[in-house]
């Protein structure tokens, strides 16, 4: 399973994209979360989907670009993918980490206070600034919110 969530953007050196992450895989059942930036080539994007080939592909409706679908039309055809609505269905990061949060998904990490804790990938992905842990760092917004 891979849930991605891209973001186009431009700076002095030209066109790039960053994106988000969060894939399972099955062969050692570990979960990945990351964000990362990408060439205009998709370069990166293209080395993760051949090295971690995804049965399902989970996104955002409207968010990818005409390249991303592109590899993933051409590459993984095999793979079942599915546009998810965005808000009700492909939250963005401040949501994921409250429901993470709230709805006890990690009840067995307890901070002395009885507050449930994040585990410590996803808590460091969360701003510095936020001492409740609710939203998503600088450079990891995409991230959380895939």
């Amino acid at each position: 399973l891979l849930c991605i969530k891209e973001k186009a953007a431009e700076d002095s050196a030209g066109h790039f994209r960053m994106y988000g992450v969060c894939f399972v895989d099955t062969s050692v059942g570990r979960f990945h979360v990351g964000q990362f930036r990408d060439d205009r080539h998709c370069s990166r994007f293209r080395t993760l989907v051949a090295h971690y080939c995804p049965v399902q592909i989970l996104f955002e409706k409207g968010n990818l670009s005409a390249e991303t679908k592109k590899i993933l039309k051409g590459c993984l055809s095999f793979a079942m993918q599915e546009g998810l609505n965005s808000g009700s269905q492909f939250w963005d990061a401040s949501k994921t980490l409250k429901v993470l949060a709230e709805e006890g998904y990690f009840k067995e990490l307890k901070n002395g206070d009885g507050s449930i804790l994040l585990p410590e990938v996803l808590k460091s992905m969360t701003s510095a600034s936020d001492s409740l842990g609710l939203s998503a760092g600088e450079n990891y917004e995409l991230a959380v919110s895939a």
